[in-house]
């Protein structure tokens, strides 16, 4: 459709880690003229959630079969909704400046209104408290970034380790590739990085 794969990047492991990380750029930014179903239909099988994708073969067939007799599909596009929690999940850093700005702009109409009816000692006061919860908010959301690095040097890591079993995988060297991707098992209570590359060699 596009004339090239949904991800690219110059080394393996940055490959893996837009596979995890990041959604595919939409088909009609790179073919203008690709019709919208189609585009739903491609952008359906590459959802990162295996439960919102097609199912089965036989699913998937069936939606080309209608596209291509001018019947609507079964998929679905991703609404605005969706989006938006897709990219708070993502980027929760991010999304915690957000909400500052808009706690930060709630908090400076209000002061304005109180500006006109209390007096000047009043207003510094709550002034003060109004900073002091906005440094509160931004100690949250500086704990975001720290958790969002931790995650990010964790799929670095996952990722080089795809790296090296693919290499032992090339020299047929399983009893390495066995211990490469146990040190990929999560910890109990730990987010489970793995993805379905680890899944394919595993099986191999």
């Amino acid at each position: 459709m596009t004339g090239g794969t949904p991800f690219r990047s110059p080394t393996p492991w940055e490959t893996i880690r837009l596979i995890l990380t990041e959604d595919p750029v939409s088909p009609t930014r790179l073919q203008p003229r690709t019709p919208p179903d189609l585009e739903t239909i491609c952008l359906t099988c590459l959802q990162k959630d295996p439960a919102r994708r097609y199912q089965s073969a036989l699913a998937l067939a069936d939606d080309l079969r209608r596209w291509l007799n001018g019947e609507p599909v079964h998929a679905r596009p991703v609404g605005r909704l969706e989006r938006l929690v897709k990219w708070v999940r993502r980027r929760p850093a991010d999304a915690a400046v957000v909400v500052v700005s808009i706690v930060a702009t709630v908090f400076l109409l209000a002061l304005g209104s109180a500006l006109l009816e209390k007096n000047l000692l009043k207003t510094q006061k709550d002034t003060l408290a109004g900073e002091v919860s906005t440094l509160e908010t931004l100690k949250v959301a500086s704990a975001g970034e720290v958790s969002r690095l931790d995650k990010v040097a964790a799929l670095m890591a996952y990722a080089n380790t795809m790296s090296e079993v693919q290499a032992a995988h090339r020299e047929f060297r399983f009893p390495a590739m066995r211990e490469q991707l146990a040190r990929c098992l999560p910890r109990p209570g730990a987010e489970d990085l793995r993805g379905f590359e680890w899944r394919h060699f595993w099986r191999r």
